[in-house]
């Protein structure tokens, strides 16, 4: 049995050390990191995240690039997907109301060989699509239409360009709520740090953000002096 993923929280870690108690792990040094082969690009958007969105598509298709789009509701799949409708982008839908099978054509449609100058569709999907999801050929571009509500969903999203070594970029649309996870994002994937700890909770500073405890500090703390693990 091999399981193989990009990232492991403590609840999954305690979950397979219990279930296969002799496992041997094998880490890498980009388990929590960003796909070193991608690009990363963060841009302010408020009301005119669809305008936003259009034109990176229309880009896209217009090169004939492979473009993924997250969605964090099925509501926003759907404005999307009649938004791109409206402006001559083919699309095709991954998300909990699409069936399976539909789902799995979806995927072929993506993913074929391209036999004319046309583009291929976009494909607008939620979190179902991000992991456990095998994607035959390349994905040249994602785009966090609706920013992550984690790191941990900000790596998988990410990970679907950039695999095997090509080249791929991702594009997120950052909302006034979501600026401090995206900050830190940026941050980390700037400095090459990990992604799984980080906090949109700007009261909870990240690892490398919080001071360094001194042997005195436990002295001083007293029954208190655990606060300093809060971060703040």
């Amino acid at each position: 049995c091999v399981l193989v993923s990009a990232t492991m929280t403590k609840q999954v870690k305690q979950l397979v050390n219990d279930t296969f108690p002799r496992i041997r792990t094998i880490e890498t040094s980009s388990l929590h990191k960003g796909v070193s082969g991608s690009r990363h690009t963060f841009l302010p958007a408020a009301t005119e995240k669809l305008d936003i969105a259009i034109q990176l598509l229309d880009s896209d298709y217009g090169r004939t690039q492979r473009t993924m789009v997250f969605c964090n509701t099925l509501d926003s799949c759907r404005a999307l997907e009649h938004y791109a409708s409206e402006r001559g982008i083919p699309t095709v839908c991954y998300h909990g109301d699409v069936p399976v099978e539909a789902r799995k054509a979806a995927i072929k449609t993506f993913s074929e060989e391209l036999k004319d100058e046309e583009g291929p569709p976009v494909l607008i999907a939620t979190d179902l699509a991000a992991r456990g999801l095998d994607i035959p050929g390349r994905v040249d571009h994602v785009v966090n239409f609706d920013f992550p509500l984690n790191s941990i969903d900000y790596l998988h999203r990410a990970g679907r360009t950039g695999r095997a070594g090509a080249k791929g970029k991702v594009t997120s649309l950052v909302a006034k709520k979501d600026a401090v996870l995206a900050k830190r994002i940026e941050e980390s994937l700037g400095k090459g740090l990990p992604l799984d700890a980080l906090s949109a909770d700007k009261d909870v500073l990240p690892m490398h953000m919080r001071p360094k405890r001194t042997p005195e500090d436990g002295r001083q703390g007293g029954r208190g002096g655990g606060r300093d693990g809060g971060g703040k």
